[in-house]
């Protein structure tokens, strides 16, 4: 055979030994081995971390129960889910808070392509499709002799023994590839956990330090994300529970605090009795349980005034309430027993007569906070149509006020914002203008309540709810600064979720709706970014003419 032609089939040889080996990258999509799909996390709590992706369906979300676990709290306990498409995945959102964006885009489903990246709240992650070029050796090896054979009658025994060699030199890279594969993958998981495990300890530390603090709400917070991520940890559940206990006895010293600002002496003592010795609350419990002391001390003493200027039911009414705390008390039970015993023998007394009008004591005793001495003296001048206003709002006050209590005792909260509501109406037409003791209460419970109510939407996702009630709790109490700081973020994600929807106006117009509705129904009506989200509906909806808009500030 010519050198020529012996270097043409020696080079066609080869190529066909090649093929059995190593294919091209779409080959070895069809028939070889190849790194399966993953999920990169470019940026957030888990920035590093390499996420394989092989069930049918997975679900993304910074819940523990989820397949691809993203602890940030701007993603949603169940935020995406990733479905097996041919060679590739779907991607979905499950009507998460703050959106999913694709290469920047707001979607609600997506085919997802290599390289592509995935917004999720404020964490980021990058697909990376089955890829790489796979090595099939297997077959080659089994085939080997007949090749051998082949390769010896075409190129002689030195140049086919040379063959079989770089055969037999690729299914062993084979082979190493295959075993550094599997210590690739098990280093990236060991190294997802330890990441993870990471992220509890950090959260178990700012928890176990705001506990420390006093800070009960906000250690329950973190403790209850690490509780999440981690939901086997004793000492994460311990810490949880405290967190929680100690939270409803911080609630319990100030709703005593409150009772004992209105003179419910029994309810500062029901309170009172919700805070065990071994509470952190416990000395704040003791310095209340004191005052309460002092109190009762004060109110026989009024009682005795009371009786001595000719009030025997105001007195017995004070009495009456101090003996329901302490039933054995001895002043109360003498001074009782001092006033009913003349009551009982007395004769009839004369009508006193009264001064030209009773409304400015009754005001006085209002706007002092005595809301019993209130009721009483408008019920004795009744008579005048002056007071004949002022006791219909003053009932209205105390029933509305007391409900409220019960209800917030209850936990039950909607019902205590509407009975305090009512108590707040009755108080301004009570007060006159003046700024009273028993009005600020009022409004500080409402804004307590309100902030209370907006938390719980929040962790919902009911942004828009949480928006109102925050609204309403910084209006009852401009010193509410827990509302103020939550209102500042939520109006802070608010403002980007036009942002979303002004970039996804043109290629998701949905997904803009969906953007612009959140804004419209969470700011107020008259808010600049009310007002831009709801022309642009207008102009989706095609009810105006389309123009083009700024975006915000900042967005560029």
């Amino acid at each position: 055979m010519p050198r020529s032609s012996q270097r043409t089939a020696v080079q066609l040889a080869v190529s066909r030994l090649d093929a059995t080996v190593i294919q091209d990258r779409a080959a070895a999509r069809a028939s070889g081995p190849a790194q399966p799909p993953r999920l990169l996390v470019v940026r957030g709590a888990r920035a590093g971390a390499v996420i394989l992706l092989g069930a049918d369906e997975l679900t993304v979300g910074r819940g523990w129960d989820n397949a691809v676990v993203l602890p940030d709290i701007s993603v949603s306990r169940r935020h995406a889910l990733l479905r097996r498409h041919g060679t590739g995945y779907l991607l979905l959102d499950l009507g998460s808070g703050n959106g999913t964006r694709v290469n920047g885009w707001m979607v609600a489903k997506a085919r997802l392509r290599n390289g592509d990246e995935i917004a999720l709240g404020d964490s980021v992650v990058q697909f990376v499709e089955v890829g790489g070029a796979a090595v099939r050796g297997t077959g080659a090896v089994r085939q080997a002799p007949a090749r051998l054979r082949w390769l010896r009658r075409l190129l002689g025994p030195r140049a086919a023994y040379g063959a079989m060699a770089a055969l037999v030199a690729a299914a062993s890279a084979l082979g190493a590839w295959r075993w550094h594969e599997r210590e690739r993958l098990a280093r990236e998981d060991f190294e997802q956990r330890a990441q993870l495990r990471a992220i509890v300890r950090h959260r178990l530390a700012e928890g176990a330090s705001l506990l420390e603090e006093g800070r009960w709400e906000e250690a329950r917070g973190k403790l209850k994300l690490a509780a999440e991520l981690d939901p086997g940890r004793p000492q994460v559940q311990a810490l949880l529970e405290r967190a929680g206990a100690e939270a409803s006895r911080a609630r319990a010293v100030a709703e005593a605090r409150a009772a004992l600002a209105r003179l419910d002496f029994a309810g500062v003592k029901l309170r009172l009795a919700e805070v065990p010795d071994d509470s952190a609350l416990a000395p704040e419990a003791r310095e209340v349980a004191a005052q309460l002391g002092r109190a009762l001390e004060d109110a026989v003493r009024g009682a005795r005034s009371r009786a001595r200027a000719g009030e025997g039911a105001a007195a017995l009414k004070v009495l009456d309430a101090v003996l329901a705390v302490e039933p054995t008390r001895a002043d109360a039970l003498e001074a009782k027993a001092s006033v009913s015993a003349p009551v009982a023998r007395a004769p009839p007394a004369r009508p006193r007569p009264r001064a030209a009008s009773a409304l400015p004591r009754i005001v006085e005793a209002y706007l002092a906070g005595d809301v019993a001495a209130a009721l009483q003296r408008a019920r004795e001048a009744r008579a005048e149509p002056t007071v004949a206003t002022m006791l219909a709002p003053l009932d209205r006050f105390a029933s509305s006020w007391r409900e409220g209590v019960t209800r917030m005792e209850e936990g039950r909260t909607a019902q205590a914002i509407a009975a305090l509501e009512q108590a707040d109406a009755a108080d301004r037409a009570l007060a006159l203008g003046h700024d009273s003791p028993l009005g600020r209460q009022v409004r500080a419970a409402l804004s307590g309540l309100h902030t209370r109510m907006a938390l719980a939407l929040a962790s919902d996702d009911d942004l828009a709810g949480a928006a109102a009630h925050l609204r309403a709790a910084v209006a009852q109490d401009p010193a509410n600064e827990a509302a103020r700081e939550q209102l500042r973020q939520l109006v802070s994600s608010v403002e980007e979720a036009y942002l979303r929807g002004y970039v996804a106006k043109d290629g998701d117009a949905e997904a803009a709706r969906q953007a612009f509705r959140l804004v419209v129904a969470a700011l107020p009506g008259t808010d600049e970014t009310a007002l831009k989200a709801r022309r642009w509906l207008d102009r989706l909806d095609g009810k105006a003419a389309r123009e083009e808009e700024p975006p915000p500030a900042g967005s560029r």
